[in-house]
């Protein structure tokens, strides 16, 4: 995520080639009183009056005390006051394994308060180690979460967002003016409006800004985010928005191979999180772990994108380059007009060039963002932080 340039560094933050770097060992720094849901092999505490959670159509019981706070990413302190029944569907039927023998801990922060589901809901599709399980009443209940006014150049939308002092670039600006990144989201607009048919793959979505901007536009829209406190408040604004039919969220990171990872955090930047390898014996069945996540190909993404043309807005803070070659058939099968890139991190990283080449290879162009000028092939490293890749 690119940070304005009129905007001041915070203080956690050092300059290296005039580029905002979170300085070392802040990251994963708990509030003070902070507790921690118990991972796989901890003990297990009972609930008081704790509903069952159905898995695949067996009911498995709910095993975590309530009245714990469950941190979501940016380490927000949020109590489970009541519980809700989940549901998950696999999409396909994958042999479900133990799986079924292990509790699973409800939505952070519900009180239920009526009914489970008012209206559609949010399809919000996540990966079990061997295929994709749907996730019933992911946001349902009444979340007590920050909600703001989205106003975009092709309409207003609510949207929910995170505490300033977790999330002060995105969430600050979208309070403070009702858009993040307005000239890449102009970018985007211009490309989904070039083909009537073109739909939009965002790739990092945090909140869901540009994914609700592209279902204003009446586009289908699939987005992918691996963070529970990300996918909580996009999957609220998509029913508040009557969504549900536009938008299909990834709750997954993409990378080139499959594995289980971890966070690293950006202390005050929700957007600024990077994902690590983690270690493989940890567990990834609480979909509500905001710890640890499967990992899957863009290729696994191909079956359930409703669309053949597409606009792409990448912004996965140096991971792009195991994104891209992680997609082989995707890119044989989705005719992929524009990618909409941070380009950032890739003028001093390891994969800069391996990037820049992969792209050329796939039939793409780097231009500057407002796509009128072309960017010196050989120059990949004095490139603007944002680069629009064009066919």
């Amino acid at each position: 995520m690119q940070i304005p340039n009129n905007m001041a560094a915070p203080q956690n933050m050092h300059m290296v080639g005039q580029q905002y770097m979170p300085l070392a060992g802040q990251q994963n720094m708990p509030m003070a009183g902070q507790q921690y849901i118990p991972l796989a092999g901890q003990h297990n505490m009972p609930a008081a009056g704790q509903q069952n959670v159905q898995m695949a159509g067996v009911q498995v019981p709910n095993n975590v005390a309530g009245q714990q706070y469950i941190p979501l990413a940016g380490q927000l302190n949020m109590p489970a006051t009541g519980q809700q029944n989940v549901q998950m569907t696999i999409v396909p039927q994958p042999n479900m394994g133990d799986q079924q023998n292990i509790p699973l801990v409800t939505s952070p922060q519900v009180s239920q308060q009526g009914p489970i589901q008012n209206g559609p809901e949010t399809k919000i599709l996540r990966w079990n180690g061997s295929g994709w399980t749907q996730l019933h009443h992911f946001c349902a209940g009444n979340l007590n979460l920050k909600r703001t006014m989205l106003k975009s150049p092709v309409g207003n939308a609510a949207i929910y967002i995170h505490d300033l002092k977790d999330d002060k670039w995105v969430s600050g600006s979208l309070k403070l003016h009702g858009l993040w990144d307005l000239p890449d989201v102009q970018v985007m607009i211009n490309n989904l409006r070039s083909d009537p048919k073109m739909g939009f793959i965002d790739i990092g979505s945090h909140v869901g800004t540009f994914s609700i901007v592209a279902a204003l536009m009446g586009k289908k829209v699939v987005a992918v985010d691996p963070l529970v406190a990300n996918v909580i408040r996009f999957c609220k604004s998509v029913q508040d928005n009557n969504f549900t039919d536009s938008i299909t969220i990834f709750y997954t990171a993409i990378s080139d191979s499959y594995k289980k990872v971890s966070f690293v955090r950006d202390i005050g930047n929700i957007g600024g999180t990077r994902i690590q390898t983690a270690p493989s014996n940890v567990s990834t069945t609480n979909v509500y772990d905001p710890n640890f996540i499967d990992t899957v190909r863009l290729d696994d993404l191909v079956p359930h994108i409703p669309f053949k043309k597409a606009f792409i807005k990448m912004d996965v803070e140096e991971h792009e380059f195991q994104v891209i070659t992680s997609g082989v058939k995707f890119f044989r099968q989705i005719d992929v007009r524009g990618i909409l890139m941070e380009w950032m991190w890739q003028k001093t990283g390891q994969y800069g060039l391996r990037l820049r080449d992969y792209l050329l290879s796939l039939g793409f162009a780097p231009f500057r963002v407002d796509g009128t000028t072309t960017l010196p092939i050989d120059h990949y490293k004095l490139w603007p932080n944002d680069v629009l890749w064009r066919k």
